[in-house]
């Protein structure tokens, strides 16, 4: 199992292959880290939702 603080990852992105994968990949990175890998892409949301519910977002867009 994964050790971490997170209980969902959620993607918003123009291409549903990209949100697939990274949904998987950050939630196994953690949001800590998740950073850099969110900076690689254009027009991209990814909400953290963690263990005691608390959400928090990371943008990388204008606007959708």
């Amino acid at each position: 199992p994964c050790q971490n603080d997170l209980n969902s990852v959620t993607i918003i992105s123009e291409k549903s292959i990209d949100g697939d994968a990274l949904s998987t990949s950050l939630f196994l990175m953690g949001e800590a880290d998740s950073q850099k890998v969110i900076d690689q892409f254009d027009n991209l949301e990814v909400r953290f939702i963690n263990k005691d519910n608390q959400e928090s977002t990371r943008r990388n867009h204008a606007s959708y």
